[in-house]
């Protein structure tokens, strides 16, 4: 089985996992009033955040999915079986929730699970056509991962993706830039790297082309987008690490052989001092959990997804990272030999 076909299964099964989590099912009996319930559902206004989670959710479902359909198949072929196993991935999710007491079953969100797979579909669509298949003599995994990354690295900064035109919530946008600019080391060195490591990303999106030259651009739109999408702001953190990016990075970064060993070194260093941050011992021990994904399943839909697409971004440019160097630089990073 092809690599990106498991990739693709495997989110399937991650989804089902967070779908039916936590596997509390009881016997219940399907009533007529229960069924005309469930279908009536569809017609009942959802949340901004829950409607954009149900999207959200299955983008990569149908992105990975027309990835990872077979070559050879026709384009009608591959449109058909992904939004087909799409759309009934969905409604068994639903249809399996009946039976958690602790979910609550809605026929809406299949609708927006079909609208997120078609997005993907799409998205995966023009990636084959303009950034995979342009690529001559390379495996597709090489750039679809770059792209991947950067593309969560996006999500993360503009969701929910909803624009606005009211001069308040722009200026709510810009406070904590002009009127509260306080810095932190944390923040400072977590939008420096991430940065840093989205311009090594551009660099290998396509062979022979130097992508990371528009890195100033791309900063420039996302905060400019930044202000103008609600629920989000621009702090002082955020230009100060994305200017420091931009110092590292033309300084002579962007140059050096060893650039990929290097910045997994930074971007275990940022993980770990963020995971650790404010640094201060609490006065008891916390319960260690073992359950995946845990904090991810409740609450609101709205962070979630934006947390899920950061943690993709920082732990999957790691993966990336390391297995540019084969491990053993970053091992020469860590520990010098002797000259």
């Amino acid at each position: 089985m092809p690599a990106m076909t498991r990739i693709w299964i495997g989110f399937a099964v991650v989804v089902t996992y967070g779908s039916i989590y936590p596997f509390d099912f009881q016997v219940r009996y399907l009533d007529a009033r229960t069924i005309q319930a469930f279908l009536e559902s569809c017609c009942q206004g959802l949340g901004l955040g829950d409607t954009l989670g149900n999207v959200v959710l299955f983008l990569p479902y149908g992105f990975l999915g027309m990835i990872a359909a077979s070559e050879g198949a026709s384009r009608s072929r591959r449109i058909w079986l992904v939004c087909f196993t799409g759309a009934v991935l969905a409604l068994a999710l639903q249809v399996a929730q009946f039976y958690l007491p602790s979910r609550n079953e809605n026929l809406q969100d299949v609708l927006w699970n079909i609208i997120g797979t078609v997005g993907g579909m799409l998205a995966g669509y023009l990636s084959r056509r303009y950034v995979l298949g342009s690529v001559a003599g390379q495996r597709h995994q090489l750039t679809l991962i770059p792209c991947l990354l950067v593309g969560s690295w996006l999500i993360y900064r503009l969701i929910p993706f909803v624009p606005s035109i009211d001069f308040q919530a722009i200026k709510n946008s810009v406070k904590p830039l002009l009127l509260d600019p306080t810095i932190s080391a944390v923040s400072v060195a977590h939008d420096a790297v991430a940065w840093v490591v989205v311009a090594i990303l551009l660099q290998h999106l396509r062979q022979g082309v130097k992508l990371d030259k528009y890195l100033p651009h791309l900063i420039g739109v996302v905060f400019g987008l930044e202000i103008l999408i609600v629920h989000n702001s621009l702090s002082a953190s955020n230009v100060t690490g994305a200017v420091l990016a931009l110092v590292l990075w033309w300084s002579g970064l962007r140059r050096v052989a060893w650039q990929a060993s290097g910045l997994a070194v930074l971007l275990c260093a940022m993980l770990i001092a963020a995971g650790l941050a404010p640094f201060t011992l609490a006065p008891s021990s916390q319960p260690f959990g073992w359950m995946p994904f845990h904090g991810l399943l409740g609450g609101s839909m709205y962070v979630n997804v934006q947390s899920i697409c950061e943690k993709v971004f920082l732990y999957g440019s790691l993966i990336y990272l390391l297995w540019q160097t084969r491990l053993n630089q970053v091992v020469g990073v860590l520990v010098p030999g002797p000259k």
